[in-house]
This record gives C-alpha cells, structure tokens and sequence, in this order.
C-alpha cells in the first residue's frame, strides 16, 4: 500500500510540474494611453511643381490646454485644381529632445488611424485619399493625397489622430482621440 501511495503522489506532483511547465507567463500587457501630443504638421508638396511645399504647424506646448494654441502657422495655401503629396508628423514637445510621436504611430498603426475632416464648404472642392495602410491593410493616414477642386475658397480641415486599440475599422467611430487640430486651408490661383 505504502507503495501504491509514492506512486501516485509521484505521478500527481509529476503532472503538476509537466502543466505548470507548459503555461505561459502571463504578461502585463497593457495598451499605451492616448498619446500626449504637443504639435501637428503637414508638409504637403505640389506633384506637378516640386518648388510648391509647404508646411503647416499646430501647437498645443500647455498639457492641461490652458493656453489657447498656436495656429498662426497652421495654414496652408494651395492651389486650385492641384493635386498634392501630403505627410502628416505628430511631437511633443515638452520632451527635452523632442519625442517624435509619429514613430510611436507607426509601430502601433493597427492601432492608430488619422483622419482629415474638411468643413462643409471646404469638401465640395478637395478630396483627401489617405495612402498608408497597417498590417491588416486598413488605413492609417500618416500619408495621403490632397486633390483641389477649382474653386477658391478659405476654409478649415480638422486633422484627427484617433487612438484605436479595439475594433480599428478603417473608420473614426472606434476608440478615443490623440490629437484634434484644426488647419485654415485657402485655395487660391
């Protein structure tokens, strides 16, 4: 009998060891929080004239938004009936040196999207085709392309980094907002 119980709690002590060897660590992972996001630019340059690239700056350096921001650089004048490569570059600046948010961007892009949102005026004489995708092909919007209609016009385009951990689906409806920016946009011969 003395036996047969050795054996058993062998066996038993045997197969807690083999389960327990076979589970995986469990690991913290934790989804980053929204992104703290101090600046917003657009570079956009004319694909049928090189020499017209222009930069567009929005700036936010108050984390608690106590200050209004600095859009006296968020403007970009372009031309009527223009098509224009359009790259879009996310920082913080309350960082000694600058973090470089769009890197962050790109390695976590399913989990990211950015949209750009014209006013109502401004979306019957500009189409923006974003031009970036992520690993599971939806897309992400570091890159697009900004075609001008021929009319002129002043008016504004939101650019929106969305922090999208669950249910990305190509739209700006899932998950919390990273950055909401607002650009004057005046085309204009």
């Amino acid at each position: 009998m003395k036996t047969s119980i050795s054996f058993y709690l062998y066996i038993l002590l045997f197969s807690l060891t083999i389960a327990s060897s076979c589970k995986k660590p469990e690991e913290d992972v934790e989804e980053p929080e929204n992104e703290f996001i101090t600046t917003v630019k657009l570079v956009v340059t004319n694909t049928a004239d090189s020499s017209d690239v222009q930069t567009a700056t929005w700036k936010q350096l108050t984390p608690d938004g106590s200050n209004p921001p600095d859009t006296s650089a968020a403007f970009l004048n372009l031309k009527p009936g223009s098509v224009y490569a359009l790259s879009a570059s996310f920082l913080d600046e309350t960082k000694t040196p600058t973090e470089n948010i769009t890197e962050e961007i790109l390695e976590r892009a399913t989990s990211h999207g950015v949209f750009y949102i014209p006013d109502a005026i401004l979306s019957s004489n500009i189409t923006i085709i974003r031009n970036d995708v992520d690993a599971n092909n939806l897309p992400l919007g570091l890159n697009a392309t900004l075609t001008t209609g021929t009319n002129t016009m002043n008016a504004f385009m939101n650019v929106i980094l969305r922090h999208q951990p669950d249910g990305k689906d190509g739209t700006i409806t899932p998950g919390s907002t990273d950055a909401d920016t607002r650009f004057r946009v005046q085309i204009k011969p």
